[in-house]
């Protein structure tokens, strides 16, 4: 029973601090494109976009080293993955479009499409496709 609570604290843990963490990289980045989230609406969407990432982590790497040990632990299928990755980045596209302002749409669209562009360059690097063994 110890060992439930504990691992509990731990997910809670697990949830504030690398989820603050991903959070400021997240807005970092959106910075640097001149994207402000933090005061409107799509801070929140950035804030639901960290939890599914939070969950593949831990399901798939996190689980396996905590106090809790189970014979029923497994890792999130690949497809299972994929799935909810797509869908975190999907919410990080549309984070800027949940602005305040209307007349700022166009400035984020373009905004957008350039955070997109850099984004899939990036993501076609040799640096991520050697990181994804150890998301999966």
């Amino acid at each position: 029973m110890l060992r439930v609570i504990l691992e509990l604290f731990r997910i809670i843990t697990i949830i504030f601090v690398i989820g603050m963490i991903m959070g400021f990289i997240i807005n970092s980045i959106y910075a640097i494109f001149g994207i402000t989230v933090e005061n409107a609406s799509g801070g929140w969407v950035v804030g639901m976009a960290i939890f599914p990432l939070l969950y593949v982590l831990y399901k798939n790497r996190l689980q396996f080293s905590g106090f809790y040990k189970n014979d029923g632990q497994v890792k999130l299928s690949n497809r299972t993955t994929a799935i909810l990755l797509c869908f975190t980045v999907l919410m990080l596209t549309v984070a800027p479009f949940f602005h305040g302002n209307i007349m700022q749409k166009e400035h984020v669209l373009i905004k957008t499409c350039s955070f997109l562009y850099s984004f899939l360059d990036y993501t076609a690097s040799s640096a991520v496709s050697s990181l994804l063994p150890y998301i999966r």
